[in-house]
C-alpha cells in the first residue's frame, strides 16, 4: 500500500504511482475506476524501529518481535521514519509520512515540498519527485538521516514541548525529551521536576519526582491519558 502521487488516495494497482490514471495525468482528477480507497499511514512497531508489517500484528513489524524482540524471515526490516525532523537549522520541522516503503516529505517553509521517495531494507533513502529528488540519504545507528549533501536530519522527540492539562491550568507543561528519557517541568505544581521513560509502546513511566506511581500513555496524536484520569493535550 503507498500514497499516490498526486492526491490522498491509495495507488491501488491501476497505475504504478497513482491512484487511476486521470490522477496521473492531472493530480487531483479522478476517473470512473478509481477506488478513492483512503491514504492511512502507517506506523512504528511497538517493540522496535521498523513498520508495523503484513508478517506481524497491527502493533508489530513481525510475528517474532511481539513473541520476543527477534525478527523472523518474513518481517520485511523497513525502517519507519515516519514523524517530524530538524536539520538544526530551519525553524519549521519536515514531516515524512511514510506507508509501506514509500515516503512524502513536506515543509511548507521549503521550496523543495512536497517530495516523494522511498525508504529500503538497510536505511536507503532516495526520492523521486520532488525538489529533493537528487538527494540520497541513509538512516545511521543513532536514527539520523545523513544526506549525500552533507546536511543531517535528526527526529523531533513526539513528546517534546509543551502540554495543557485539562483542569484549564494557565501554565503549560514543559515536557525535555532525549531519546526516551524525558524530563517535565512545570513551575506551579509540586511534583516539577519529575523525570521519566517514554517507552516504545508509547507507555510512560516515572522514576523520581512526584510523578512516581503514575503512568500515562500516548495516543500519538498529541494527548496523554493518565493513570490518575488527567489527560495532557499538546500545544503547537
Amino acid at each position: 500500500m503507498s500514497k499516490c502521487h498526486g492526491c490522498n488516495f491509495q495507488v491501488t494497482g491501476i497505475t504504478p504511482k497513482h491512484c487511476c490514471m486521470a490522477c496521473g495525468l492531472k493530480a487531483g482528477t479522478h476517473g470512473m475506476l478509481c477506488r478513492k480507497v483512503p491514504f492511512v499511514p502507517q506506523t512504528k512497531c511497538a517493540g522496535c524501529n521498523f513498520l508495523v508489517g503484513p508478517a506481524g500484528s497491527p502493533t508489530h513489524c513481525c510475528a517474532g518481535c511481539q513473541r520476543s524482540g527477534g525478527h523472523g524471515p518474513k518481517c520485511q526490516k523497513t525502517p519507519f521514519i515516519g514523524g517530524n525532523w530538524t536539520d538544526g537549522t530551519v525553524p519549521t520541522p519536515s514531516t515524512i509520512t511514510q506507508c509501506g516503503t514509500q515516503i512524502t516529505v513536506t515543509n511548507t517553509t521549503q521550496p523543495w515540498s512536497p517530495s516523494v521517495g522511498t525508504v529500503h531494507s538497510g536505511g536507503k533513502v532516495d526520492f523521486q519527485s520532488g525538489g529533493l529528488s537528487a538527494l540520497v540519504g541513509a538512516v545511521n545507528a543513532a536514527g539520523e538521516i545523513q544526506f549525500t549533501n552533507g546536511v543531517k536530519w535528526t527526529i523531533v522527540p513526539p513528546l517534546h514541548g509543551a502540554w495543557a492539562a485539562d483542569q484549564g491550568a494557565s501554565n503549560l507543561t514543559q515536557i525535555t525529551q532525549v531519546g526516551p528519557n524525558i524530563t517535565v517541568t512545570n513551575p506551579g505544581q509540586p511534583w516539577s521536576p519529575s523525570t521519566g521513560v517514554h517507552h516504545p509502546n508509547n507507555t510512560i513511566t516515572f522514576s523520581t519526582g512526584g510523578l512516581v506511581g503514575i503512568t500515562g500513555t500516548f495516543n500519538g496524536a498529541g494527548v496523554i491519558a493518565f493513570s490518575n484520569g488527567c489527560s495532557w493535550t499538546k500545544k503547537a
